[in-house]
């Protein structure tokens, strides 16, 4: 809290008394007059010195800050906001650090202890990895053995009961999980090269933080969580994406997807990148065993716009790129033809704003590269995109799964193989990607056919459609309306001659709108217990949202700091003066409601006071 103006009010009185005498000596009757200096309190109808008017001010991270304030899913920005929790979800975040340093014995482990190493780097996954004897992509190791990887995030727990998760870690690893009332972290499970089932009772059914870690000594390394939820069948199943969800409000950068083909064809990993959307992209870019010559990189994240007004931006990249911002397609030149394209201006008010950039190569051995700048606008003009926060908003998001094992195709027969994708309920698809790869040593006697989760089948390869010997391959777009989780590929060989093939690969990649929001649906902030010294009236209360206006401020007041707890809040109006009675100590409250897409925040906060000089 700032004092930001402060001004005596000095006031010609005109009395009997003069300026020697005492504060507190009685008011005139009937005309209130009192002393040359001095001002009559109606209250006590005594002279006392002249009221100074302060407008206190809260707007700045430091501001909001002091004295510990209470957070409940909000947090104090660094940019001087009170927002929300800013969180990334369907994935976890993987933390990389050097070192076997699980014991052998992980139920003696301590997680303070296995976490005191500094990071490599941070990724982002699900939580079934096997990385066999390769070095896990993006977390910035030198190295696959002698390593350990964190693994922090939330857990949605709709039911109460008892829960199993099995854990499976090579070579060792453990959970843990939080209660969400007392914030404590209780030991389930441990594994050392093997599954282990342990039980955790959920007492209050919603999102749990967990921790878990898994370790390599050398060799093979992977790790597996599973589940079984109160009531159900036993089966144990995958965590899915609806289920997880990590904090980022302590990162900064862009999360970076890789694809070791293009069209986001094969996600291979992700990974934390830091510094602005002017990326050169080497092989293997970021640490991700992407390849060198045909790939996509999706940038995703939330720029923070301080000046609201209409921009544009320009988008270059080698080769193909589109960009989309909160969810609108501003830029779409995916091919194999350098990018150069400003978009079309938009209105952006102050705030996050989401941010998805992808780039990518075919058949290409020059660098790859993309950059995302502003064009014009009332700031930044010139400058590229920053990098703020890795959070992904719901407008623009993707599901990707791929094969490329080896399915023999029968002499004169077809042989099957199906994917299934992690889709959210509420997904709506705006885009379909298709791939695959045969091996023949004669082409055209080979037919692919796409069975899609909806719709009609779609020929994609008709025998005697294509000649040559050997490996061929085909991307293909297929109509949004066929979306749905398992596709599956028919590989036919159209004669009987001894010669046969193989389907070598399959994918598919949707890019679509929906899944669980990046935002709380309701947030608080509590200030601590602010003071202001011989108060006499409250003046109006005023304060500015950022993006939305879905929030409720509360005021209170008491005589002593430690009583304002035991003091009921009042709500007040923008720019009304709270009804509550002056006393010298006093606290605000800010309730947010959201539903989970824009990060509604509070900008500053401000009071106008009416207090007496503090006489030294």
């Amino acid at each position: 809290m700032r004092l930001v103006l402060a001004a005596a009010l000095a006031i010609a009185q005109f009395g009997c008394y003069s300026p020697d005498i005492p504060y507190g000596a009685p008011c005139a009757e009937g005309t209130h007059a009192c002393p040359s200096g001095q001002q009559c309190d109606l209250i006590t109808n005594t002279c006392q010195p002249p009221l100074r008017t302060e407008t206190w001010r809260d707007d700045n991270a430091e501001d909001f800050a002091q004295g510990g304030p209470v957070l409940a899913d909000a947090i104090i920005e660094a940019n001087g906001a009170i927002g929300p929790m800013p969180y990334l979800t369907g994935r976890v975040r993987f933390t990389g650090v050097q070192g076997d340093r699980i014991p052998a014995d992980p139920t003696t482990a301590a997680w303070d202890v296995v976490s005191a190493a500094p990071p490599t780097g941070h990724a982002f996954s699900d939580l079934n990895v096997d990385y066999g004897t390769s070095i896990p992509d993006g977390l910035g190791f030198a190295a696959g053995d002698d390593i350990t990887i964190l693994v922090e995030g939330e857990l949605d727990l709709p039911t109460t009961g008892v829960w199993r998760f099995e854990l499976d870690a090579n070579d060792r690893g453990f959970l843990e999980i939080a209660d969400p009332g007392t914030g404590g972290y209780s030991p389930v499970t441990t594994s050392v090269n093997a599954p282990t089932i342990g039980d955790y009772t959920v007492a209050t059914p919603g999102w749990h933080k967990f921790r878990a870690a898994f370790s390599d000594a050398g060799m093979f390394m992977s790790m597996r969580l599973r589940y079984d939820a109160p009531g159900g069948s036993q089966a144990l199943r995958d965590v899915t994406s609806q289920m997880m969800r990590t904090r980022v409000d302590d990162l900064e950068g862009y999360v970076a997807d890789g694809f070791e083909d293009a069209y986001l064809i094969r996600h291979r990993a992700s990974t934390l990148v830091s510094g602005g959307l002017d990326q050169a992209i080497p092989d293997d870019a970021f640490g991700m065993a992407i390849g060198a010559s045909t790939w996509s990189v999706r940038f995703s994240g939330q720029m923070l716009i301080e000046s609201g007004g209409t921009y544009s931006f320009r988008l270059r990249a080698h080769q193909g790129a589109r960009a989309w911002i909160d969810g609108t397609q501003v830029a779409d030149e995916m091919g194999l033809v350098d990018t150069d394209v400003a978009t079309t201006p938009m209105t952006l008010d102050a705030g996050w704003h989401d941010v998805v950039v992808d780039v990518m190569k075919l058949g290409n051995s020059q660098p790859g590269s993309v950059s995302l700048a502003v064009e014009s606008g009332p700031a930044l003009t010139g400058e590229t995109v920053p990098a703020i926060r890795p959070v992904t908003g719901r407008g623009v998001r993707f599901a990707s799964a791929g094969s490329y094992a080896t399915t023999a195709i029968p002499d004169g027969a077809t042989a099957s193989r199906s994917l299934t994708l992690d889709l959210p309920t509420n997904m709506t698809p705006r885009s379909i990607d298709t791939h695959y790869t045969i091996d023949h040593p004669l082409q055209a006697q080979v037919s692919i056919v796409l069975d899609p989760p909806n719709g009609d089948n779609i020929t994609q390869l008709a025998a005697g459609s294509t000649t040559g010997t050997g490996p061929h391959s085909d991307y293909q777009t297929v109509p949004v309306a066929d979306a749905g989780a398992t596709w599956t590929w028919i590989a036919g060989d159209s004669t009987v001659d001894t010669m046969v093939g193989n389907l070598t690969g399959n994918a598919v990649t949707i890019v679509y709108s929906g899944g669980a929001p990046p935002f709380p649906a309701t947030y608080r902030y509590e200030s601590s217990v602010r003071t202001v010294p011989q108060v006499v009236s409250l003046g109006a209360l005023r304060w500015q949202l950022r993006q939305g206006s879905s929030a409720k401020v509360y005021f209170r007041t008491c005589a002593l700091a430690p009583d304002c707890a035991n003091e009921p809040w009042t709500e007040v109006e923008n720019g009304t003066v709270p009804a509550v009675e002056s006393r010298p100590f006093f606290q605000y409250a800010v309730d947010f409601t959201s539903d989970g897409d824009t990060p509604t925040a509070l900008d500053w906060i401000e009071q106008d006071v009416s207090a007496r000089p503090l006489l030294i």
